[in-house]
């Protein structure tokens, strides 16, 4: 009789991906990354996992909060452990981007945020300025460059915000 695989072995290959990717253990991801067979490359939980750690490495926020939302089985609990973090630092990142207005429309999008409003509460809780032009809500990004502060990182309104999407997302 040969060996059988475990039945959530992928699954759980991709929690190790996405914990290691989250923590940025580096050489602990590699390790992980080697160990992963021709079929566990081929699931859907470890392929996600993958993009992720790409999306994290390359700072690409948008594909980030794209794969955070279309997570597989309970990969978003992992990412909770940074989204925080993330959304932080992608905010950072726009304003300095699009000078001189972004519309806080696309920063809600951008940013993973369920609704408007809340991106609304986030953007002011750190400090970004907005204002009304011509009738739409927009973020003076050459304003916030300065202005933009981390609050703090594992703030009760970012745990309270991604517990909130998880509900809304698992629809």
């Amino acid at each position: 009789m040969g060996t059988r695989e475990p039945k959530n072995e992928f699954e759980f290959a991709a929690y190790r991906i996405l914990y290691c990717t989250c923590r940025r253990d580096w050489q602990r991801l590699i390790e992980e990354m080697l160990q992963l067979s021709t079929a566990a490359k081929e699931h859907a939980a470890v392929k996600h996992a993958l993009l992720v750690r790409k999306a994290v490495m390359t700072e690409n926020y948008h594909k980030l909060f794209a794969l955070y939302r279309s997570a597989p089985f309970m990969s978003s609990y992992v990412m909770d452990i940074s989204v925080a973090e993330w959304r932080y630092k992608a905010l950072k990142q726009s304003v300095q981007a699009f000078r001189p207005t972004v519309s806080v429309e696309f920063m809600a999008e951008l940013l993973g945020m369920r609704t408007v409003s809340s991106a609304v509460e986030y953007l002011h809780n750190h400090g970004a300025v907005t204002k009304d032009t011509n009738g739409s809500h927009v973020v003076d990004a050459k304003a916030s460059v300065s202005s933009i502060t981390p609050v703090s990182l594992s703030s009760t309104l970012d745990v309270g915000q991604a517990a909130e999407e998880k509900q809304f997302f698992r629809k």
